[in-house]
Protein backbone atom coordinates (compact mmCIF):
# COMPACT_ATOMS: atom_id res chain seq x y z
CA UNK A 1 0.00 0.00 0.00
CA UNK A 2 2.80 2.68 0.36
CA UNK A 3 4.22 1.49 -2.59
CA UNK A 4 0.73 3.01 -4.35
CA UNK A 5 0.80 5.76 -1.82
CA UNK A 6 4.28 6.96 -2.60
CA UNK A 7 3.82 6.64 -6.41
CA UNK A 8 0.62 8.63 -6.82
CA UNK A 9 -0.06 12.31 -7.31
CA UNK A 10 -0.63 14.87 -5.19
CA UNK A 11 -4.21 15.44 -4.27
CA UNK A 12 -6.41 18.13 -6.39
CA UNK A 13 -7.93 19.55 -3.32
CA UNK A 14 -4.28 21.38 -3.05
CA UNK A 15 -4.90 24.07 -5.67
CA UNK A 16 -8.99 24.51 -3.79
CA UNK A 17 -7.00 25.06 -0.57
CA UNK A 18 -4.16 27.30 -2.32
CA UNK A 19 -6.86 29.48 -3.52
CA UNK A 20 -8.80 29.56 -0.30
CA UNK A 21 -6.14 30.84 1.73
CA UNK A 22 -5.16 33.10 -0.92
CA UNK A 23 -1.86 31.37 -2.29
CA UNK A 24 -0.99 31.49 -5.70
CA UNK A 25 -3.29 28.70 -6.71
CA UNK A 26 -1.67 28.37 -10.60
CA UNK A 27 0.97 27.08 -9.34
CA UNK A 28 -0.75 24.49 -7.01
CA UNK A 29 -2.85 23.77 -10.20
CA UNK A 30 0.33 23.35 -12.25
CA UNK A 31 1.84 21.00 -9.54
CA UNK A 32 -1.06 18.88 -9.58
CA UNK A 33 -0.97 18.18 -13.26
CA UNK A 34 2.91 17.14 -13.09
CA UNK A 35 2.62 15.20 -10.52
CA UNK A 36 0.06 13.22 -12.05
CA UNK A 37 1.93 12.71 -15.34
CA UNK A 38 4.87 11.84 -13.37
CA UNK A 39 2.77 9.24 -12.11
CA UNK A 40 1.79 7.99 -14.92
CA UNK A 41 5.81 6.73 -15.49
CA UNK A 42 6.27 5.88 -11.46
CA UNK A 43 3.18 4.00 -10.44
CA UNK A 44 3.76 1.20 -12.94
CA UNK A 45 7.50 1.27 -12.26
CA UNK A 46 7.03 1.07 -8.14
CA UNK A 47 4.32 -1.87 -8.97
CA UNK A 48 6.57 -3.75 -11.66
CA UNK A 49 9.49 -3.19 -8.63
CA UNK A 50 7.18 -4.69 -6.35
CA UNK A 51 6.20 -7.52 -8.11
CA UNK A 52 9.69 -8.31 -8.94
CA UNK A 53 10.92 -8.41 -5.26
CA UNK A 54 7.91 -10.50 -4.49
CA UNK A 55 5.74 -7.70 -2.46
CA UNK A 56 2.73 -7.71 -4.51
Amino acid sequence: MLIIVNAAPIGSNIAVYAQRLGLDSSYAVQMVCLSTLLSLITLPVMLSLATALGFA
